[in-house]
């Protein structure tokens, strides 16, 4: 697009099952648990696109929480770089991650149950050295509130330097 090259994510791949074929075939569609998968994709997904085409990105910029994953992902493929636990490689990391937010209300951003989002990130908190309860505070404006669910917008705001909005 002009002069910048432009990578869309498409999960409608033959070799995907039939589920994972529709992730991204509707924007905000199908519920909260296809909500998670599209962000995960978006987040994780994308960081992982971006190095396996070899792109060095100094900056990574949060439009609004959905790709909040790519500070998980940024972490982890420093820990894979550097050989430093998360904590560390997510102080290192947030000094390239921008978060900006279009809507700064409660109702503007993802929320998601706990037991959704250790069900399908539990296996990947452990590979960042995290236990449930260490990923879910990562989401959670009282860290230690068990029953709080895990907002998006937090993990953009805990996972990088700058933040900003574009409205009140």
């Amino acid at each position: 697009v002009g002069r910048v090259s432009l990578y869309l994510l498409d999960s409608n791949d033959p070799l995907n099952s039939a589920i994972d074929r529709g992730i991204t075939s509707k924007l905000y569609a199908g519920g909260e648990e296809m909500r998670l998968v599209q962000e995960i994709a978006l987040g994780i997904g994308g960081w992982r696109l971006l190095q396996t085409l070899g792109l060095k990105c100094e900056v990574c910029h949060l439009n609004e929480g959905h790709a909040a994953f790519a500070v998980l992902e940024r972490a982890r493929s420093c820990m894979a770089h550097t050989g430093v636990d998360f904590a560390a490689a997510l102080r290192c990391t947030r000094a390239g991650n921008l978060f900006t937010t279009h809507t700064p209300v409660a109702a503007g951003f993802d929320r998601f149950e706990p037991r959704m989002l250790t069900q399908y990130l539990g296996d990947y908190a452990q590979s960042l050295g995290l236990d449930d309860k260490a990923l879910l505070a990562l989401g959670r404006r009282n860290p230690d509130d068990a029953g709080e669910p895990f907002n998006m917008a937090y993990l953009a705001l805990r996972g990088s330097a700058a933040t900003n909005a574009v409205s009140r």
